[in-house]
């Protein structure tokens, strides 16, 4: 116990520097049953002599252990807290205390604020929690912390009921307490909750579930990759609709999870593999790769990227996802596909797309880049500091100028997020296209990636001649908004804007009285040129005119899915 005793008296020591717990009357004797446990993991050992963190992603644990925890009486504590927060505390008590012993989840219930729940089998030490507690986050939160008592009951249920279901598009992803309610028209995905990245609760996550559906089922891929699996949440989606799907991750925790999950629903087609990045399938080829990485960009990498490397991958700026698209870029098979979510950097006095295209260019590849979000290098500076923890907020002033500093030294005034996808075509050339996303994103866009490739690539290769031979259509999504002014009586339209109702749900504005009539003999059956003609018959001669002022708009219609070019047979 000589050994236990001085580790015990250094983390009081830590602690009572450290906080100012109202709730703990003698700190050293209700530290040591937890202490006793620390002592035997060498993760948290460090982390109390050194005053750090453990650098680990961690995943459930009960499953892990192959039993379940019994349904007698049992108790809990929970605390409100920031997404930061909520992983401070998962990171300290799953290291801490023994899985099947204790369960902890954390939920989000909006934007801002998580709920972080524990749930004990026996009656715990509350004191010893609630310094451990705010050894990760600081007294506030501490003290903050709610104990009580829970009625006989499933408590590993009861962890998960904040988890509600994720609804995309045709997927509902849910734990197995609400495997009741997924619909006969739903394709249902079981994911338990886990500290490995990805049960579809995260925004980037649901991003990339929205860009698949749709895609897979048109593509049918025969052979996937998912980077990065985390608890298998792409990996799963995948197999449904793939021969094989290969999953990878660097953390041996996030694969065992995933390997549950997998098993869980059945599917025996997915293989996975502890390893970094794509170390695991070089020389290997793909028709479809996706991943989900961790592509906040990191202004100060020595802070936040060692403690979450699920987010940040520790190396400065955005090189980190852009290497990985260029290195997965190659085991792409002929009209395989690449998808990833990520954030980068944009200079000042240069189009935002500029760095994008040097670094995308000569893959072999045609891309698409669609931009989500931009915000200012100060916005995301201020942003980036709100995720310190409590004990990292006295630094804030230095990290803010550091971080400030970095950006101004690279000459960089936004930043930004959004979907990147890359198509191998090495037959021809290859093209680039950077859009700015719609805002709609709600529904399955799948499919439309696949058609902007298709048709953008088909139009590049037209000619204003060839195209005025094409026979297109109206999409089946095209919807006309009209505003109207009543002037002497009457009602006059006076602004017309195109709107698309599914997929890549785009808006086209300032639609004269021409291009509207002119839609009208867009029905997949005459061509272009015989439309124009038709727009023209009162005055035959100003055909050229109208034509050369209505072309380009024709070309954008088509490139944003607003008309469908014949000859492609897109639905």
């Amino acid at each position: 116990m000589a050994r236990t005793s001085t580790l015990a008296k250094d983390a009081a020591q830590v602690l009572e520097e450290k906080l100012e717990l109202s709730n703990v009357t003698d700190l050293r004797q209700n530290l040591l049953p937890a202490i006793e446990r620390i002592e035997k993991n060498p993760a948290l050992r460090y982390l109390v002599l050194k005053r750090g963190r453990p650098h680990r992603c961690d995943v459930r644990g009960y499953q892990d252990q192959g039993t379940m925890p019994p349904s007698d009486a049992s108790y809990r504590a929970g605390v409100a807290a920031s997404e930061a927060q909520a992983r401070h505390i998962l990171d300290v008590l799953s290291e801490t205390f023994d899985s099947s012993d204790v369960v902890v989840a954390a939920s989000q219930e909006r934007d801002d604020l998580w709920t972080v729940s524990l749930h004990f089998r026996d009656p715990p030490n509350e004191a010893a929690v609630r310094a451990l507690v705010g050894l990760a986050t600081g007294a506030e939160t501490a003290n903050a912390l709610v104990f009580g008592s829970v009625a006989a009951t499933d408590w590993v249920k009861a962890s998960l009921q904040g988890l509600t279901p994720v609804e995309a598009g045709r997927f509902l992803v849910h734990g197995a307490h609400d495997r009741s309610r997924v619909p006969p028209s739903r394709i249902g995905i079981e994911i338990e909750a886990a500290l490995a990245f990805g049960t579809g609760h995260h925004g980037t996550t649901r991003g990339c579930l929205l860009a698949l559906d749709h895609h897979i089922k048109r593509t049918r891929p025969g052979n996937a990759l998912d980077i990065g699996t985390g608890c298998g949440f792409l990996a799963t989606l995948l197999a449904p609709f793939c021969e094989q799907v290969h999953a990878i991750d660097v953390n041996p925790a996030a694969v065992r999870s995933a390997e549950f999950n997998a098993r869980w629903n059945g599917l025996s087609n997915i293989s996975f593999e502890t390893g970094n990045l794509l170390e695991p399938v070089r020389g290997q080829h793909f028709d479809l790769i996706v991943c989900n990485p961790p592509f906040l960009i990191t202004p100060v990498p020595e802070v936040f990227s060692a403690r979450y490397l699920f987010k940040h991958s520790g190396l400065a700026g955005d090189t980190f996802c852009i290497n990985l698209a260029r290195e997965a870029s190659q085991l792409l098979e002929e009209d395989g596909y690449f998808h990833m979510m990520f954030q980068w950097e944009e200079p000042r006095g240069a189009p935002w797309s500029s760095n994008l295209e040097k670094s995308f260019s000569g893959l072999g590849c045609d891309v698409w880049v669609a931009r989500i979000l931009t915000v200012s290098a100060e916005q995301y500076v201020s942003e980036w500091i709100e995720g310190l923890s409590e004990a990292e907020q006295p630094d804030a002033e230095l990290l803010t100028q550091r971080a400030l500093q970095y950006f101004q030294d690279k000459n960089v005034v936004t930043t930004s997020t959004g979907l990147l996808t890359l198509r191998r075509v090495s037959h021809r050339r290859n093209y680039l296209w950077f859009d700015e996303a719609p805002e709609d994103r709600s529904e399955p866009y799948g499919a439309s990636v696949v058609a902007l490739f298709e048709t953008r690539a088909y139009l590049a290769e037209l000619s204003d001649s060839a195209l005025m031979q094409e026979q297109p259509r109206v999409s089946p999504s095209l919807t006309m908004l009209q505003t109207s002014n009543l002037q002497s009586g009457q009602w006059l339209p006076s602004a017309t804007e195109l709107q698309l109702t599914h997929g890549l749900k785009y808006s086209f504005g300032d639609v004269d009285p021409e291009l509207v009539r002119l839609l009208t003999h867009l029905d997949g059956e005459r061509t272009l040129h015989n439309a124009f003609h038709a727009c023209s018959q009162k005055d035959p001669a100003a055909l050229p005119i109208v034509a050369a002022a209505h072309l380009p708009q024709i070309r954008d219609l088509l490139c944003y899915g607003f008309l469908l070019p014949g000859k492609l047979g897109l639905k």
